[in-house]
């Protein structure tokens, strides 16, 4: 996954400052949304693996017809001709993250075995803001084979408090 995000970061940042000095962010948000959502829903990344260049270009182009400015016409080629288009979700992402450090924010994963109290939400939020020093915008998962405890995502960094993380460790230290 991280390989995939450090793919993904120069084509974001490069569409981020692109969009930023034409004053287009949420056009580009919106294409890359779209582009990431034909990508989910379709074949395109096996198919132009398979077919031309051009054959792919034109499906695209064909698919979003009158959507694209030709700028996005020119991101969707610079990405087929590099192989990139499997990485739309990344840079997607990724420059969803410009968008909001821009705005002074950053989003934040948290992750937990069950679902947190409105008390221990505000506690995460006012000590990721704390550390951050800006707002932070948090996305709550549940996953149950945390067995208890969290896993913070926020930017490149994840905290690890979970107790699955803390039974590994014991475990392979044991194994030593």
């Amino acid at each position: 996954m991280s390989d995939n995000i450090t793919i993904a970061r120069p084509y974001a940042e490069g569409a981020f400052s692109f969009a930023k000095e034409h004053n287009q962010i949420n056009e580009w948000k919106d294409f890359l949304e779209t582009l990431n959502l034909l990508v989910l829903n379709s074949k395109i990344v096996q198919t132009a693996e398979i077919q031309s260049f051009n054959d792919s270009l034109a499906f695209i182009e064909k698919v979003l017809d009158g959507y694209l400015d030709k700028f996005q016409k020119n991101f969707v080629r610079l990405l087929l001709e590099n192989s990139r288009l499997k990485y739309v979700k990344e840079i997607k992402e990724e420059f969803d993250n410009l968008v909001t450090a821009s705005l002074n924010k950053q989003n934040a994963i948290v992750i937990s075995f069950s679902e947190l109290s409105q008390a221990e939400k505000s506690k995460i939020k006012s000590k990721l803001e704390s550390k951050s020093n800006c707002s932070v915008d948090i996305t709550y998962k549940i996953d149950k084979s945390l067995i208890g405890g969290v896993i913070i995502k926020i930017g490149d960094e994840v905290i690890d408090f979970s107790i699955r993380s803390r039974l590994d460790k014991l475990s392979k230290s044991l194994q030593s």
